[in-house]
């Protein structure tokens, strides 16, 4: 698992304000974890991810008042200035997202609440630090096995300086992250799995370079074979039926990767 350096003060800054002392519901900490995969929409992307939707639809079931609307408004007012992002882009996301909530045009000048106390609502969930317990540690963990990371637009947390030609991901992991995409290939399934739509995005989250889309379709030339018959075609189909901003080519016994 892989995760943002930019991240990092934001990852610090939720860690110290879990020791304020009232929490208001939703908690910032819930708010971030929402917003977070629709980092790359607000930088420029061309539509929000299935997880930034996914998130901000929960975060939409929880806001039930102003109060609710103004503490989703503090929290990303004081957090994404840490992780830059385009302001005019974060009241795009509910229609893209078709979801029943309104984000405003947030910058530092906003002005979310005339009487909420904002220290009050700075204090994460326990579900958000574990989880944040949990990526930095997985983030340790693949530094010691992986310790060569440093790659141009690397999302991993720790990476020591090394070549950049080495990619994040080996073939062992592309087998096991597309796996669930088989039987869409094969013409089980009239539409990739979730299970499916979640390993292509991770496996697009790893491909910054054109030397990993070449690795990518090495890795699926060697392991689509063991597979039985398949239908090429239907490759270039799971970015588009999982609505992600990734191309898989048709990869067949006779494409030719370095194109």
């Amino acid at each position: 698992m892989y995760f943002s350096k930019k991240y990092l003060p934001m990852l610090l800054f939720l860690i110290t304000s879990a020791f304020t002392e009232t929490a208001v519901a939703p908690p910032c900490g819930d708010v971030i974890w929402a917003i977070l995969p629709c980092d790359g929409f607000l930088n420029g992307g061309t539509s929000p991810n299935r997880r930034c939707c996914s998130g901000v639809g929960d975060l939409a079931d929880h806001i039930k008042t102003k109060p609710d609307e103004e503490t989703v408004c503090q929290c990303l007012q004081q957090v994404l200035p840490l992780i830059g992002y385009d302001p005019k882009r974060l009241p795009l996301i509910p229609s893209k997202c078709n979801v029943d909530i309104y984000f405003p045009n947030i910058t530092h000048t906003t002005d979310c609440s005339k009487e909420q106390n904002r220290s009050a609502i700075m204090r994460p969930s326990i579900k958000f630090l574990a989880m944040l317990v949990f990526l930095i540690m997985s983030d340790v963990t693949a530094a010691a096995a992986e310790p060569c990371q440093n790659v141009p637009n690397s999302r991993a947390l720790l990476s020591p300086p090394c070549n950049n030609d080495v990619s994040r991901f080996s073939c062992g992991d592309v087998t096991n992250l597309l796996s669930p995409c088989w039987s869409f290939l094969k013409g089980d399934e009239a539409s990739p799995s979730s299970d499916c739509c979640i390993g292509a995005e991770n496996i697009a989250d790893l491909t910054n370079s054109k030397k990993d889309e070449q690795k990518l379709c090495e890795c699926l030339k060697a392991a689509l074979p063991n597979i039985g018959k398949y239908d090429p075609q239907r490759l270039p189909q799971i970015d588009q039926k999982c609505e992600l901003d990734f191309y898989i080519p048709p990869v067949s016994a006779t494409y030719d990767c370095s194109k």
